[in-house]
């Protein structure tokens, strides 16, 4: 639900509902998507709920949705919400094993990363092999492999050749999740304080806020952790957030 309401959100620089960025980045496309990967999030739940806990493993299904996000789209097999897919199998993990609020939860993503496996490493790598593969830029980065024995050993490892490489949004990205989502938070925080005006417009002030503390212009990256923010909000009291 959260990744197919976050595009309708109005923000500076994304497809909205107002604006589509070009042929490919078309609104329905983004709505689409959301609902493609739904069953994939649902998959992982399920894993949870077997294991009693957080699972052997879980981002291999993350590595499904990202190719599944895009199944009998007409965008020319542009992959969508990849950085969104990651971060929010992470997050959803978090939610199903910790109590307490939307801080509760991002403070948790650290120690899910911790606590997965070599295999969830090895799925992270293909999943960022992925993206490479089927990116449009003329000048494709060209990542390391990593050997990890986790997630946070990935993210860990990832930062310094992300930064030698000039994406420095990739090093900001796996420092975040290593440190509990710290931006997010904020964001989750600001939102909370348009509750009374309904979901659209506290995510539009969770973005603004979002776009002033991010140290460089990413209106992607933040676009995601608006959905993030979203996705928060609606654990809590999905209803009410609907009829506003």
């Amino acid at each position: 639900m959260a990744l197919v309401l976050e595009p309708l959100a109005e923000k500076g620089g994304c497809t909205t509902r107002l604006v589509d960025l070009d042929s490919s980045i078309r609104l329905q496309h983004l709505q689409a998507a959301g609902v493609n990967v739904g069953r994939y999030f649902y998959e992982i739940a399920e894993r949870v709920q077997v294991a009693g806990g957080q699972p052997d493993s879980y981002f291999d299904v993350a590595l499904e949705a990202l190719g599944g996000s895009i199944a009998n789209l007409d965008n020319s097999g542009k992959l969508i919400n990849q950085g969104l897919i990651a971060m929010m199998s992470h997050v959803v993990v978090a939610s199903l094993l910790v109590e307490g609020d939307g801080v509760a939860v991002c403070e948790y993503v650290p120690v899910v990363l911790k606590n997965s496996s070599a295999l969830d490493g090895q799925s992270r790598n293909q999943f960022r092999q992925q993206v490479v593969a089927t990116s449009r830029s003329v000048h494709k980065k060209k990542f390391p492999s990593l050997e990890t024995t986790s997630l946070a050993d990935w993210y860990e490892k990832s930062i310094q050749p992300s930064r030698d490489l000039g994406y420095e949004s990739g090093a900001i990205w796996a420092e975040e999740l290593l440190s509990g989502l710290p931006l997010v938070q904020k964001m989750y925080v600001e939102a909370r304080n348009y509750t009374d005006q309904g979901l659209l417009v506290a995510m539009e002030k969770s973005y603004e806020l979002g776009t002033q503390l991010l140290p460089i212009k990413s209106p992607g990256f933040i676009a995601d952790y608006v959905g993030l923010v979203a996705y928060l909000l609606l654990r809590e009291d999905e209803k009410s957030w609907l009829i506003k």
